[in-house]
């Protein structure tokens, strides 16, 4: 994989417009979480997207800067918690 800095950036701005929408709802109470099903499903497709992007930048990094080739997002989670990346190359 090539790094790109094009899409890095275009996921950094997703992930952007995704802390903006967390923090207009950070009042928001665990009772009316439970009431309201839509703000519910919002704020649990955005947690998985935001996730999702973190874990595809550091899948970006692995790949470009260290020859790591992460077959799923678990095993790039992986790869960074568990060893100082410095020791696995």
């Amino acid at each position: 994989m090539v790094f790109k800095r094009e899409s890095v950036e275009e996921r950094l701005k997703k992930l952007s417009e995704l802390f903006r929408f967390f923090e207009i709802h950070k009042e928001l109470t665990y009772e009316r979480l439970m009431e309201d099903i839509t703000v519910s499903l919002a704020i649990e497709r955005a947690s998985a997207l935001a996730a999702e992007i973190i874990i595809d930048i550091l899948s970006h990094i692995l790949t470009s800067e260290y020859n790591l080739f992460p077959e799923t997002y678990r095993k790039g989670y992986t790869l960074s918690w568990n060893e100082p990346i410095s020791e696995l190359v």
